[in-house]
């Protein structure tokens, strides 16, 4: 596993020009905005997605079946991949945190520490529920099949959201009443629930990738 973590960090750092324009994109928004959240968010999401695209580069001109000539198992690569996705998009938060923060000093602004932990917090459990939502989808479907397969998800996805709200509308209870008894909850209540949903969530992402991937031939 150490190989292949080494091996994506390295497609990572290859990507220069990538990083560039994130990174001038995240400064600009850094030095005229006022809400340094918002990048913290964005570079975070942006990094998460990028990872993703590993799972591109492997399968390029049969490049997973040369990986699975070496010693590697697919269990492994799987469980890799997620590694790989969350330390990636925990490291980069936390430099954002870093960076937003030494920002709002040489600013001369008030810091809230709070709304930019909150942040962070919130954009790793975004990124982590995008990972899990599409390294499944990446492996069954491949790269051109798994945009068909994104929009599809992000229809469902609305007719789901859709449906609920109908059903809350029709039991009596609005989004307003749930919002403000969740408001009630303590912030660790929350995160701890978020977190707490979240790992449950990859733990059912990597068993059906590992599923996938044991059932596909190169």
């Amino acid at each position: 596993m150490k190989a292949l973590l080494i091996k994506d960090w390295k497609l990572l750092a290859g990507q220069k020009q990538f990083f560039g324009i994130v990174s001038i994109i995240a400064l600009g928004f850094l030095i005229t905005n006022y809400n340094p959240a918002f990048v913290i968010s964005y570079v975070t999401i942006m990094f998460t997605i990028f990872t993703i695209s590993t799972l591109q580069y492997d399968d390029y001109e049969n490049g997973m079946s040369y990986l699975l000539t070496l010693p590697v198992d697919r269990k492994e690569y799987v469980i890799e991949k997620y590694l790989f996705g969350i330390m990636s998009s925990v490291i980069i938060s936390v430099i954002m945190l870093a960076a937003s923060w030494a920002a709002v000093q040489m600013r001369g602004l008030e810091a809230d520490w709070e709304s930019m932990l909150a942040a962070m917090i919130s954009a790793i459990v975004i990124a982590i529920g995008i990972l899990v939502f599409t390294v499944p989808i990446q492996l069954k479907f491949g790269a051109e099949k798994s945009r068909i397969a994104w929009m599809a998800g992000i229809m469902l996805a609305f007719v789901i959201a859709f449906v609920g709200v109908r059903l809350l509308k029709m039991s009596g209870d609005s989004l307003g009443e749930i919002f403000g008894k969740l408001e009630e909850l303590s912030p660790g209540t929350l995160i701890g629930g978020a977190l707490g949903g979240v790992l449950v969530l990859t733990v059912v992402s990597i068993l059906i990738s590992i599923k996938i991937l044991e059932k596909k031939e190169f």
